[in-house]
């Protein structure tokens, strides 16, 4: 047995001692110019793409200050989802913008509170409450304008 391990380590010693050429410079596999920007619909579409990742990642910092920790890694995971889409999209693959996932509102962004000190007359009041539901309601048209216009694959409106 000692006599079958000694051929043994004698037979992968061998190889190791004869001399082996350098090995040869091989050309890079890519070009040494960046990958041409796609251009018109695909361009909008990527940038698109790169917003709403960004938006969903600042929304998952939001939620993460509120102390939302559910919410900010499902929010993680939708901008990951998103990374995907970004890279079919920059590979010039067509991308369903309607499968995008939406930034959820954050209700504190609309929210209006009295001025530091400044007392508020109660017309006043009022007026600011009807034209703060006229904006939320302008909000809403305006996303279901855009889930419209995604659907129909008009990303820029």
């Amino acid at each position: 047995e000692e006599e079958e391990e000694d051929e043994g380590g004698t037979k992968g010693a061998k190889p190791s001692t004869l001399p082996r050429p350098p090995p040869k410079q091989l050309p890079p596999l890519r070009n040494s110019q960046p990958a041409p920007k796609p251009a018109g619909k695909a361009q909008q579409q990527l940038e698109f793409l790169e917003l709403r990742r960004r938006q969903l990642a600042q929304a998952a910092l939001r939620a993460k200050r509120r102390n939302d920790l559910e919410g900010a890694k499902l929010l993680l995971r939708r901008a990951k989802g998103v990374e995907g889409l970004i890279g079919a999209a920059r590979g010039g693959l067509p991308v369903d913008i309607a499968q995008v996932p939406e930034v959820p509102l954050d209700g504190a962004e609309f929210e209006l509170g009295p001025g530091r000190g400044v007392p508020m007359p109660p017309e006043a009041t009022k007026t600011f409450l009807q034209l703060a539901g006229a904006l939320r309601r302008q909000h809403q048209m305006c996303l279901t304008y855009s889930r419209q216009f995604a659907h129909l694959g008009n990303i820029s409106e």
